[in-house]
């Protein structure tokens, strides 16, 4: 038991063995009250030394008995007491100072040991665990992290202890939306966000969250981080070894295609001209041998094998549109030009007026690009209306994806594309066929009213497809139609 005497002032005066070892102090020290370092009450909270149990007894002149402290000493290590201190008077009743005879408590302090190794080995645990831990307050300040996060990131804790969780993400409306659900007390399971290391590095990590709330009220986030870099990583690869691998069949099918259809074509050619030209000089060397019916006959094969030839034609210029090269930069103005060039002929015949507004420069395929506006043009003055002059607008403006009316979502949504829009007075369409017009062999007409193999617009949907871009048809039955194409901008 530790015994040590105060006088009236509660300077020490005498202090036995022991206490001077529940103080950690040699010799009596120089201070009042008491000989440890600090006093700490019972709920860990800081024991003036003018509140202690000494002090107590000097200043209302009574016992104290069975008050329960802690002593921490210099070093750091605690000791908890529970102390009794008595008033000492002189013979005339004067107040000479006091004694205080104080003792270790064993039971409380092994069970503090207890609660400080378990803490400890808790800490450590957590310190040292392989996932990343931290908790957020209900502003999104990180309150505390654990040792393992720090290292994922590289910073140090004063680095990213008391900073906004924000400065750490790489999209600022991921960490909004994980900081919404929790404030509405939703438990996320491996959400994933992206992190920005000191380095600068991106790590993707999945974060597991709840929130501790006390009395109602939100106290802080325990967040769980999980390092997924080196898995997505992988998975990435593994994904672009195998899109590798299907772009190599892709490319040998296309090839094995492509020469298909061009032998197919040939083969397919040199018989249908043959047999065009042996008509010819049959009707020419024999037509007196034969009869009109017989004429006529021979006419309507002829016919049949030019429609033939111009269906293995356009079947050839489908599958080449397969065939794409590298992209360079295409003037829209020149290739409408060109092409308005190509169908002179058909436009004197038409009467027809075409208005050419400014368009914007492109990277894409020219003769694919030229195909494209030659089959819709064409188009335009083929299914023009009896006795009515044909009028063809061709328009463009600059639009963002999300603007252009076209349904897209994502990255294609904040893109910039030009928007070319090519509009008809012609018979038009019924609205119900707008996507039907674009299957190949489909045609809304019959061969006798207007002559084609019904591949021309699959043509152009391809094109339009090999430049990353989107196309809609709007119409009305006699009322013309329009083609709303979207194409990337210049890049």
């Amino acid at each position: 038991m530790g015994i040590c005497f105060c006088d009236a002032t509660g300077t020490i005066t005498y202090g036995n063995a022991m206490s001077q070892v529940l103080w950690g102090a040699e010799g009596i020290p120089s201070q009042k009250f008491c000989g440890s370092h600090r006093l700490l009450n019972a709920d860990g909270s800081l024991l003036l030394f003018e509140d202690s149990p000494v002090a107590i007894c000097l200043r209302e002149n009574r016992p104290v008995a069975g008050f329960d402290l802690t002593m921490e000493r210099r070093d750091g290590s605690v000791t908890n007491v529970s102390s009794n201190v008595s008033p000492v008077y002189n013979n005339a009743g004067d107040l000479l100072g006091a004694v205080n005879c104080f003792h270790e408590n064993t039971s409380q302090n092994a069970a503090q040991q207890a609660l400080s190794r378990k803490t400890f080995e808790l800490q450590e645990y957590i310190d040292n665990a392989s996932i990343g831990l931290h908790w957020v307050d209900h502003q999104g300040i990180i309150k505390w992290a654990n040792q393992a996060e720090l290292d994922m990131l590289g910073y140090t804790r004063e680095e990213y202890v008391g900073h906004h969780i924000s400065t750490f993400h790489l999209h600022l409306d991921k960490i909004n939306d994980i900081l919404r659900r929790l404030q509405e007390d939703e438990v996320l399971n491996q959400y994933e966000s992206e992190m920005v290391c000191k380095d600068g590095s991106i790590r993707v990590v999945h974060i597991s969250s709840s929130v501790f709330r006390q009395d109602g009220q939100f106290v802080h986030t325990r967040c769980f981080t999980v390092d997924v870099t080196t898995v997505k990583q992988a998975e990435l690869q593994l994904m672009a070894d195998q899109l590798q691998i299907m772009n190599k069949k892709l490319e040998k099918s296309n090839k094995e295609l492509q020469d298909f259809a061009y032998v197919a074509s040939h083969d397919l050619q040199e018989p249908l001209r043959k047999i065009t030209a042996l008509g010819t000089l049959l009707v020419n060397r024999h037509s007196h041998a034969l009869s009109p019916d017989g004429t006529n006959l021979v006419i309507r094969m002829q016919a049949a094998s030019n429609r033939m030839n111009i269906l293995i034609e356009d079947l050839l210029h489908l599958s080449q549109v397969s065939s794409v090269k590298e992209k360079t930069r295409v003037n829209l103005h020149e290739e409408i030009n060109g092409v308005l060039m190509d169908l002179e002929s058909a436009i004197t015949a038409k009467g027809a007026e075409i208005h050419l507004e400014d368009l914007y420069p492109m990277n894409g395929y020219a003769p694919q690009i030229r195909q494209l506006f030659q089959n819709l043009i064409g188009n335009a003055l083929k299914f023009s209306r009896p006795g009515a002059a044909v009028v063809v607008r061709i328009s463009s403006q600059l639009v963002r994806g999300a603007d252009s009316g076209f349904r897209l979502f994502g990255l294609e949504a904040e893109k910039q594309f030009q928007l070319i829009e090519i509009k008809d007075n012609g018979i038009g369409f019924e609205p119900k066929y707008a996507q039907d017009i674009f299957e190949v062999f489909r045609r809304l007409n019959g061969k006798h009213e207007f002559a084609g193999t019904g591949i021309g617009l699959s043509i152009v949907k391809k094109v339009i497809e090999n430049h990353q871009g989107h196309i809609l048809a709007e119409g009305r039955k006699g009322d013309g139609a329009t083609f709303r194409i979207l194409l990337p901008t210049l890049e």
